[in-house]
């Protein structure tokens, strides 16, 4: 990992996050497509593995210190449980537990 800041890697992961997500409603709503059913599936799949990867880099961005020395061993591995594996031995609880999501009905929010 580079120098800057902790906090600095894992909002850059997280906000590509976002912008997965807003590729994957864009195929699933219609307002994009990559011109074939088939490829429209395979890339939504595609976002949803890379969004897990980014999950799990801004998860070892936030914990530099347990992580030291990991990344290069993670970047080798395809493999997505056994990247968990790897990660879950060195710290067991490094996955973010989920929330409830709550649409708002307030007029300005429209996500």
């Amino acid at each position: 990992m580079n120098n800057e800041p902790d906090y600095a890697s894992y909002v850059r992961c997280i906000e590509e996050v976002k912008r997965r997500l807003g590729a994957i409603d864009d195929i699933l709503v219609g307002s994009k497509t990559t011109s074939y059913k088939y490829t429209n599936v395979e890339f939504v799949a595609l976002q949803f593995r890379k969004i897990f990867e980014l999950i799990i880099l801004a998860t070892l961005a936030s914990h530099h210190h347990l992580f030291e020395g990991l990344v290069r061993k993670l970047s080798k591995e395809w493999q997505i449980s056994k990247v968990v594996a790897i990660v879950k031995k060195k710290n067991p609880e490094f996955y973010p537990a989920p929330i409830d999501r709550v649409l708002s009905t307030d007029a300005g929010n429209d996500r």
